[in-house]
């Protein structure tokens, strides 16, 4: 997807009340075409180019997503933030993007984490989903948010070492 399909995905998500942040590796935009196995080099030699983890990132704090996507993005994944569940769940449903990892605040506007972990669930989504409760968040709402299908659950904020983690259990999979 060029950045010029996201532009035009970005006014129609904005134009149905929800808002997204698309971003890339190098300043290029979310590409939902990953790199093939192999590519010939000048020397025609053959080398292996790795497929970049695609991770969309569900979270209405802006410090919070831009922090998570710029580590993410040290991490080498390519990554799409959005501001709530609702709009996770339309990416999902509208576009038919699908992603390596998904991560996933709890408490945001319009659909929280738990309706929209059990909304994509349904949908029958099967990337991981990782949850990221905050502080404030009790253990009967945690464990809540668990049962609506999250994979691995992680109090905000995540650290670099989590991210490092959970790319690499995400890329052993792929």
């Amino acid at each position: 997807m060029n950045l010029c399909k996201i532009q035009c995905w970005r006014r129609h998500i904005q134009g149905r009340g929800g808002w997204a942040i698309a971003a890339g590796v190098g300043g290029r935009g979310f590409n939902s075409k990953m790199a093939s196995s192999t590519s010939s080099s000048s020397k025609g030699e053959r080398k292996a180019i790795h497929k970049k983890l695609s991770v969309l990132i569900v979270e209405n704090e802006d410090i919070a997503q831009t922090a998570y996507i710029l580590c993410l993005q040290k991490c080498g994944a390519e990554t799409l933030g959005v501001r709530n569940g609702a709009v996770a769940v339309k990416i999902h449903d509208i576009t038919q993007m699908r992603f390596d990892l998904i991560l996933m605040s709890s408490t945001m506007p319009i659909m929280d984490g738990i309706e929209a972990t059990k909304k994509l669930r349904s949908m029958g989504i099967t990337t991981m989903i990782v949850g990221m409760p905050t502080q404030s968040d009790n253990e009967e709402y945690r464990k809540e948010f668990m049962e609506a299908g999250l994979d691995k659950c992680y109090e905000q904020p995540l650290t670099m070492e989590t991210f490092q983690s959970l790319i690499e259990k995400v890329s052993n999979k792929v």
